[in-house]
């Protein structure tokens, strides 16, 4: 299956501007990770595209009744409009490859926490930040309308929703949170780990992409443990 090395330029590109979109919405991210969670379980279905809009669009509108606080069902709102851009007409070659939706949304949900620390608590700052996010988004939808749109072809077993990869092979992440006994939480893939990092606890930075080695893998071929491997 497709893994980030496989991704192409533009594919990064749509990811750091769904990413900036979330956060300038004040989207809840935990509702981004609920959405992709339930595009893994829909991997098998050749309308994935179709089927996930379908998805997001019940949720906007039923908003009102299944919504966990008042600003839920905006939330939904703002992921259908997100979503229904990003996939279906920037990804539209790719709009039923689950390999690409999936690595593209999982390294969004990444991003956007990393984007969502850059926004101060304080008002008058916090303007001048979006501002200078709202840059960062217009750069990205420029170079995405430049760069050709190239469809990435699956191998014919790719159904499972588990993104292929191997021992030893590097990835980006974020570490989202440190604790005690050298204890370091990560994001990788639209997954959370927690890691013991005796060796190079003080040197990982919270909440920006830094780079992990899998070290193991589960019998299903899921990632079981990974370890810090630097900074890009």
């Amino acid at each position: 299956m497709l893994n980030s090395h496989r991704l192409s330029e533009r594919h990064w590109h749509i990811s750091h501007a769904i990413a900036l979109e979330v956060v300038l919405d004040k989207t809840d991210i935990n509702e981004f990770k609920k959405a992709i969670s339930y595009l893994r379980t829909i991997s098998h279905r050749r309308d994935l595209g179709h089927h996930f809009l379908t998805y997001c669009q019940t949720l906007e509108k039923n908003g009102n009744t299944i919504a966990h606080s008042s600003q839920t069902k905006q939330y939904y709102k703002s992921l259908l409009s997100i979503f229904d851009y990003y996939l279906r007409q920037c990804l539209k070659q790719d709009f039923n490859n689950f390999e690409v939706l999936c690595e593209v949304l999982c390294w969004a949900s990444s991003l956007a926490k990393y984007y969502k620390t850059l926004l101060p608590s304080n008002r008058q700052n916090n303007s001048s930040a979006e501002n200078e996010l709202r840059q960062r988004l217009d750069n990205h939808l420029q170079t995405i309308k430049e760069l050709p749109s190239v469809p990435v072809t699956s191998s014919p077993e790719s159904t499972s929703n588990v993104i292929d990869v191997e021992k030893g092979q590097i990835l980006e992440a974020i570490a989202t949170k440190k604790g005690s006994k050298n204890k370091v939480t990560y994001e990788c893939l639209g997954q959370t780990f927690s890691e013991k990092e005796a060796k190079n606890y003080d040197k990982i930075p919270l909440n920006q992409p830094i780079s992990v080695e899998v070290k193991s893998l589960n019998e299903d071929g899921s990632i079981n443990h990974i370890k810090f491997a630097g900074s890009p």
